[in-house]
Parts: C-alpha cells; sequence; structure tokens
C-alpha cells in the first residue's frame, strides 16, 4: 500500500480500526510520500480494540510526530466532523 499511495501522489489518509497500530505503522515507514495519517479508533473494549492496545497504538506511532494523528472517536462521528 506505501508504494500505491506514492504512485497516485497521495499524502494524507487513514486507517479506520486501528487496534494496536501495526498497520498505520507500516503505513507510515513504508513511505515518506505520507504527510499525515489519520489513526481512528474507538478503543472502547469493542472487537478487542482496548485501552491496551491503545497504548500500544500510541507507542508504535509516537515516532512519526506529526505524521500520525490518533483519534479516537467512532468512525462515524469523526467523518461527520471533517
Amino acid at each position: 500500500l506505501p508504494k500505491l499511495l506514492e504512485r497516485f501522489g497521495l499524502s494524507h489518509g487513514a486507517e479506520v480500526g486501528v487496534a494496536s497500530g501495526g498497520y498505520s505503522a507500516a503505513i507510515l515507514n513504508g513511505t515518506r510520500a505520507v504527510r499525515k495519517l489519520w489513526a481512528i479508533d474507538a478503543w472502547a473494549g469493542d472487537r478487542g480494540h482496548d485501552e491496551a492496545q491503545l497504548a500500544k497504538a500510541r507507542e508504535r506511532l509516537a515516532r512519526f510526530g506529526d505524521r500520525a494523528e490518533i483519534v479516537r472517536w467512532r468512525t462515524s462521528r469523526w467523518i461527520l466532523s471533517m
């Protein structure tokens, strides 16, 4: 996916349902073309996405600085806020 984002000139994106942030980290690690990635999840305990996974996502994505932004909202609420 990182190479496809580069190919199409996409510099901003979002992952929905981040869990522990592994996929978001892989995208950001795979290309410098992505300048901003929103990592969106409620981490509400449903679907196994909980506080422990939120902590892991924060840890994983911290090294990307401003390129990664954790958004703790239900996806539908975040989309409507844009």
